[in-house]
């Protein structure tokens, strides 16, 4: 976070110098500076996501303080998204599983030599 207030974000959570903007959002109704290098279509649909859940929270237990929902609501976004990566895996592994299975076909062709079936049980 700037000394200003103003809050960076990126794609990876690391903070970016080059080609970004300001942009303001709306979250549990404050308007808060976000400097990034992603669309406003994309920032204000996050902060409608966050909005949406920071109220959901809020109207279960209307005594909480607002830090202590944005923290739960925090902690519900994140449970949902390792339950999305736990159900359809980390998409960047599986591409690093299917881009390695044709090498290691490819090794094992090339080890057991010109007789090798290895490709060709698998080429069809």
């Amino acid at each position: 976070m700037g000394s200003d207030g103003t809050i960076f974000l990126s794609p990876m959570g690391l903070v970016m110098v080059m080609n970004t903007r300001v942009v303001q959002v709306q979250i549990a109704g404050e308007s808060l500076p976000i400097v990034s290098s992603e669309s406003d279509t994309h920032l204000e649909q996050l902060a409608t996501l966050v909005d949406q859940r920071m109220r959901q929270v809020a109207a279960t237990n209307r005594r909480l303080a607002r830090d202590k929902v944005a923290l739960l609501a925090a902690l519900s976004l994140a449970s949902e998204l390792v339950e999305l990566k736990i159900q359809y895996g980390n998409p960047s592994d599986q591409l690093d599983h299917r881009l390695s299975e044709p090498s290691h076909r490819l090794d094992l062709a090339l080890a057991d030599g010109p007789s090798s079936s290895v490709l060709a049980d698998h080429a069809a």
